[in-house]
Parts: C-alpha cells; sequence; structure tokens
C-alpha cells in the first residue's frame, strides 16, 4: 500500500507538495503582513482586491483556451506548462516579501505593490493550477491509478503544511521579519526544484501525440463554441451544481465558524484551548480521510461516496435542528466533521471532472482532450460563491442588528441577543439541509457513476510512461 509508487505519480505528488507550500504561505501571510507591515492605506487595500477578482475571474477560461489549443512550445504537454511555469511561480510568490518602499510608509507605492503580487500570484496560480488539474485527469484514465494519485497528492499536501510551521517558528510569528523572508526564499527555491522533477517526469498518455501531432490534433474551435459544447454536458451541468452549493456550504463554514462558535459555544462551555484544538482537527481531518480511506474510493467509487456525504450533510443539519440548541458541543463537534467530510469529498471532485473531460473528448472525437476547458469552465461559474455565501449569510444576520452587536454587544437588548443567537442556529441548521437537498438531487442525475468498474484495455501506468 505505500511502497514507492510509479514515477508518474511521484511527480504528481512533488507538484502537488510545491503547490500547497506557495499557496498556504500566500494565503495565511499577504494580508497580515501588507496590513500590519506595510501599514497599506484602506482604499489601496479594498481596489487591489477589486482588481484581483476580475483577474481572477477572466484568466481561467483564459489559460485553460491556452493550455488547451496554444502551439506555444512551453504549453505543448500539461509536463511542458508545468517544467517552465513552475519555477516562474516560485519566483512569483516573493513579489509580496520583499517591500518596494520602507516597512510602515503605506503610500501609493505600497498599493502597486499589493496589486502587482495579487495579479502576478493569481495569474501563476491558476496557470499552474490548471496545468496540475489536467496532468491528474490524463496521466491515466485508470479508477485506481486515480485514486493512487489522489492518495499521494494528499499525503504530499498533508506535509507541506510544515512549510507553514518553518515561518512561524523561524520568524516568531513574523517578529524576525528577515528570518521569514530567508525561510520563503528556501521556500521556493525546493518548490522550483520539485516542479522541475514534476515537469520532467510527468508523462501522460498523450505526451506523444500533442508534442509530434499538436498542428493536426488540437482544437481549432472558438472559446466561445468549446464552451458551449462543454455547458450543454448534463453531467457537467450536474457537477457544477453540485460544485457551486459545496463551496456555498464550505464557505459558509470556514467563514463563520469562529464567529458562530463564539456565540452558540461560549468559553464558558466549550474552553478557548479545546476550540483551538478542535479547529485543528477540521484542518487535519479531511487529509487523513483521504490518505487512509482511498481504498474505499478505489472499491465504491466516488459517486457513491460523494452522495453519501449529502446524506450526512442532510442528517447532521436535522440532528442539529432538534438537539444542537441546548447542546453547544455536539454543535461545534457536528459543524467540524460536516466541514471535514466536505472537503475530503471535495477531494474526489476533480475526479467527477475528469470522466466528464474524457466524456466531452469521446463525444466530439476530439484527438486531445480539452481538459482545461473543462476544468476552467467549471471555475469560473463557481468562482463567485466564494464571495456570495459571506454576503448572503451576513445580509441575513445583519437583519438581526449583527453589524451593530459586533461593533457594541451592550448596544442590543437581551431579547435582540437572543434574537440574533436564534438566527445563527438556524443558518447552521438549514443551510446543510437545503443545500445538500439541491446537491442529493442533482447528483442523481449524473450518469458517470459507474466508471470506478471500467477496466480500460491499456495497462496501468504502462511502462512507456514511466
Amino acid at each position: 500500500m505505500w511502497a514507492l509508487p510509479p514515477k508518474p505519480v511521484l511527480a504528481f505528488t512533488a507538484a502537488s507538495v510545491a503547490f500547497s507550500i506557495l499557496s498556504k504561505i500566500f494565503g495565511f501571510y499577504y494580508v497580515m503582513v501588507f496590513l500590519d507591515f506595510y501599514h497599506i492605506d484602506n482604499s489601496w487595500f479594498q481596489f487591489a482586491q477589486v482588481l484581483f477578482m476580475i483577474w481572477n475571474t477572466l484568466n481561467d477560461p483564459l489559460f485553460a483556451y491556452i493550455q488547451d489549443n496554444s502551439r506555444l512550445p512551453f504549453v505543448k504537454t500539461r509536463r511542458h506548462a508545468i517544467l517552465y511555469s513552475g519555477p516562474l511561480f516560485g519566483l512569483v510568490f516573493l513579489v509580496p516579501w520583499f517591500p518596494w518602499e520602507a516597512m510602515g510608509t503605506g503610500s501609493w507605492v505600497t498599493g502597486l505593490h499589493l496589486i502587482a503580487a495579487l495579479c502576478l500570484y493569481d495569474t501563476m496560480y491558476t496557470f499552474v493550477g490548471l496545468a496540475q488539474s489536467c496532468l491528474f485527469a490524463e496521466i491515466s484514465k485508470n479508477h485506481e491509478d486515480r485514486v493512487q494519485l489522489l492518495r499521494w497528492s494528499k499525503l504530499g499536501a498533508f506535509s507541506a503544511s510544515l512549510a507553514l510551521y518553518l515561518c512561524e517558528f523561524s520568524s516568531a510569528s513574523l517578529k524576525y521579519f528577515g528570518y521569514f523572508q530567508l525561510s520563503c526564499v528556501c521556500l521556493a527555491v525546493i518548490s522550483s526544484l520539485l516542479y522541475k522533477y514534476a515537469g520532467t517526469h510527468a508523462k501522460t498518455q498523450y505526451d506523444t501525440e500533442a508534442e509530434h501531432e499538436s498542428d493536426t490534433a488540437r482544437s481549432t474551435e472558438s472559446i466561445w463554441l468549446l464552451t458551449w459544447q462543454i455547458l450543454k454536458s448534463r453531467n457537467f451541468l450536474c457537477f457544477v451544481t453540485v460544485n457551486f452549493c459545496h463551496i456555498f456550504h464550505g464557505t459558509f463554514l470556514g467563514s463563520f465558524l469562529p464567529i458562530i462558535a463564539q456565540n452558540l459555544a461560549p468559553p464558558e462551555v466549550v474552553p478557548p484551548t479545546a476550540r483551538r484544538a478542535l479547529y485543528g482537527v477540521k484542518d487535519i481531518f479531511p487529509s487523513l480521510l483521504v490518505i487512509f480511506g482511498a481504498s474505499m474510493i478505489t472499491d465504491i467509487g466516488y459517486y457513491k461516496l460523494i452522495r453519501l456525504n449529502f446524506i450526512l450533510k442532510i442528517t447532521f443539519g436535522f440532528v442539529l435542528y432538534l438537539f444542537g440548541i441546548n447542546h453547544p458541543w455536539l454543535l461545534l463537534l457536528i459543524m467540524i466533521v460536516d466541514g471535514g467530510l466536505g472537503s475530503a469529498t471535495f477531494s474526489m471532485f476533480s475526479m467527477a471532472l475528469s470522466d466528464i473531460a474524457e466524456e466531452d473528448k469521446m463525444k466530439y472525437h476530439r484527438r486531445l482532450p480539452i481538459t482545461s476547458m473543462v476544468f476552467g469552465t467549471n471555475a469560473v461559474i463557481v468562482k463567485s460563491v466564494y464571495s456570495l455565501s459571506p454576503m448572503v449569510v451576513v445580509a441575513v444576520l445583519n437583519m438581526y442588528k449583527y453589524t451593530q452587536f459586533k461593533q457594541d454587544p451592550t448596544s442590543l437588548s437581551p431579547q435582540e441577543i437572543t434574537s440574533l443567537k436564534s438566527a445563527m442556529f438556524y443558518l447552521v441548521c438549514f443551510i446543510p439541509m437545503v443545500v445538500g437537498t439541491i446537491q442529493l438531487f442533482a447528483w442523481s442525475q449524473y450518469t458517470l457513476s459507474e466508471t470506478h468498474k471500467v477496466r480500460p484495455k491499456t495497462v496501468k501506468f504502462n511502462k512507456r510512461f514511466l
């Protein structure tokens, strides 16, 4: 089970480790660095975020089309895209950590610095991320192979969490900023080397055809026609509906768990130390589920396991509605288990998108799959929900004076505070029930449910790709 995997799996794992290192560190520190150390002006911070959201939406279909249809040498295969863009991703990762002016000045120069850092980072994040997603789909069509890829990549991503501890302990939580910069340089070098290894050895079944017949094999259809063909797929629409609801629920739990826990499971009931420990379990739990439960995906298939998560989600909401209001520990535990199971389920979504891309290839008789377009179109549709979920939840809470309560809790009467906490409780109960019901119905229309039983004629990880 834990023998050294074939070279393509090892190469994909290396790319997963590199991607996790860069994304974890950037996401955890960039806001803190620009607000607390560079003292960026709030107007520049908000302006940078708006530009970031616009570019974040536009670059997915653009890069997806380039990777699937361009004849440029650096994107003729997935591994070429990683080989050339991976080290550049490591270099771009360093942009935020070296100020363009004296720390604490916070002028327009710092604003431009943040804009450049966000846009450059998201450019490489999207470009490399798309290539890695497609690599997962194209290394092998065999279900067991994909489960093996999922397990090892999750193990690699789990080990990448150590990078966060390195930065935290070496810099004493940014107290020694120079040590933090040095740690980031070391991590960027390590990530670049991992990407170089991945780009050299992560060969797929389509590499030979893509390298030697790219002029004839790649689609000449427009981005609009390809997108329309993808959107006409019943399975794609079912998946996007499920994914949209999943991100809505996951974003709600990720963003509001501390707020809800503070109000519905107060410190005198659930001590802060226990709460922090549970938060830590929430981050570790999903990875362990995938690593040690991969055999279930092989035997049962991702379709049934994803459906089971929707059933559990509805059940959790119902149990909370019946018992959670008087049992804060139960409420907190169910929210954390629900979030952990959701994150583990999300890991299997790439298997569904891989099957959808293969179905599209067969349906339109393509010589090469348009995997990037499938993954990119999904990303464009669901990205808005990352902002939609907190907007909807905050709008509901503000109906019960949440903003006023946050600024001055004593300004609300006991009855108003009770109404606000009741609104939080009902959101915790009904969001999973409603979202889970929609997902269960949409997923029941998905027709690629038995792909784990299909045994391709090709040998698993054919030696010519090793």
